[in-house]
């Protein structure tokens, strides 16, 4: 389970991707990164963007955790900022080789 709060404007959106798999809720985050993009830049055609640019979205963030089933101790581990980055850096990288193909 992820949720995440951001401030935009003063006001919070509070976001939960809940008991999605690491690769759907990583999505989700690009996703929603991209978004925002969009509306900074709606006169481009295409939006790029490199992991630094999403590594600075997700560290803005007022607040975003994981949780995360690990079977042995059989519970859910809380999860950082830096493991939900490693996390989305590892899922560009997947799409990147999977565009290339």
């Amino acid at each position: 389970m992820v949720s995440y709060a951001t401030q935009h404007n003063q006001r919070s959106k509070l976001c939960a991707l809940s008991k999605l798999p690491t690769k759907q809720w990583c999505a989700g985050l690009c996703k929603d990164f991209e978004r925002k993009l969009r509306g900074l830049n709606p006169s481009m055609a295409t939006i790029t963007y490199d992991v630094v640019d999403l590594y600075a979205y997700v560290d803005q963030m007022a607040d975003i955790s994981a949780l995360v089933y690990a079977p042995e101790p059989n519970a859910y581990i809380p999860c950082n900022k830096e493991w939900i980055k490693k996390q989305a850096y590892l899922h560009l990288r997947n799409q990147g080789g999977k565009n290339r193909r």
